[in-house]
């Protein structure tokens, strides 16, 4: 039992808990601090999200994901505290919870992001290390949240997040669906469209078709960092670590050239010059289970540069000065 002065110490640490501005996020911020706090807290086990999070902290999480649970937690506890101040405290359980309270703030505040060895800067080395079928078992992760369908899109097109946020179009057309997309990084003022179409015998393409049946023909995304950050968080739910919406992107780019031409792939990717595919995935990335087009089209014209000449032999290159009448010194 706390005395009047061990309770008035515990009412004026709680006030420094919550300064001024603390619940100032929006709606969508809190939205999303209370998601990462459902998936933290251990309903099973009656673990809470501040234990679950002090106890992931030897796990090999990505920063920026350490961060955002860590920022919920935060909240969530300020929330929690702020709450019981509203109802009033005293020296019996009510003092002990908020103590508690306090007690988690201070210890997540002071809990370092886990040590994760550094993720491959590019998303095509990524691919190797996935196994066959890994976009199936990620689609099976992915639940429901709200980007569901832009990962549908980004799986089955290969759209950057940035032709996301611009909006993907949809329809069924000859037993497929047709994923049009405004393509990006073209510099010009009038829009270009490029669409992939995809077979429906995948779960992906099923479920845009039964959007499109339900009357809905446009996919966007409202944060390309927040559908990253989902993407991510989906991976690692899976097993798989490093996935990315360019990853999806990359393993596109493998299926396609596995089946399709350098003119084709560039016009499936975006690209205006079929040199820039390069640096996409690779024939030899692709994996059982990837999700090949059924067709492919584009309004950007795209440029082939002609393969140069061969190479010159030395002997080549003494008969043609011998023809002339000349000789190497």
């Amino acid at each position: 039992m706390l005395s009047s002065a061990g309770v008035a110490d515990l009412l004026e640490r709680a006030k420094a808990a919550l300064p001024d501005g603390w619940n100032e996020a929006s709606t969508t911020t809190k939205e999303k601090y209370e998601k990462i706090i459902g998936r933290l807290a251990d309903h099973k086990n009656g673990r809470p999200a501040a234990d679950s999070l002090l106890v992931r902290s030897d796990e090999t999480i990505a920063k920026q994901t350490w961060r955002h649970r860590k920022a919920a937690v935060i909240w969530g506890l300020k929330n929690e505290i702020a709450l019981a101040l509203d109802a009033g405290v005293d020296g019996g359980a009510t003092g002990r919870r908020l103590n508690g309270l306090l007690e988690d703030l201070q210890a997540v505040k002071a809990a370092k992001s886990p040590v994760a060895k550094a993720e491959p800067k590019s998303k095509r080395k990524v691919l190797p290390k996935l196994p066959a079928g890994w976009q199936l078992h990620i689609w099976e992760s992915v639940g429901a949240t709200k980007y569901r369908a832009a990962i549908a899109v980004s799986m089955l097109s290969g759209a950057r997040p940035e032709e996301l946020s611009r909006g993907a179009r949809l329809k069924i057309a000859d037993g497929c669906i047709a994923i049009s997309v405004e393509c990006a990084k073209t510099g010009l003022s009038e829009p270009e469209r490029r669409s992939a179409a995809a077979y429906l015998d995948t779960a992906p393409a099923r479920y845009l078709a039964e959007l499109v049946a339900q009357g809905t023909d446009l996919v966007r995304i409202n944060s390309k960092d927040c559908f990253a950050s989902t993407v991510r968080e989906i991976g690692e739910r899976a097993g798989f670590r490093g996935v990315s919406p360019y990853v999806f992107r990359h393993a596109f780019s493998a299926a396609t050239k596995a089946h399709y031409g350098p003119e084709d792939v560039a016009r499936a990717l975006g690209h205006s010059n079929a040199r820039s595919q390069r640096r996409y995935g690779a024939s030899r990335q692709h994996r059982a289970g990837d999700f090949v087009p059924a067709a492919i089209s584009s309004e950007r014209q795209v440029r082939v540069k002609p393969s140069p000449p061969p190479a010159q032999s030395s002997m080549d290159g003494q008969a043609q000065l011998l023809q002339h009448g000349l000789k190497r010194s």
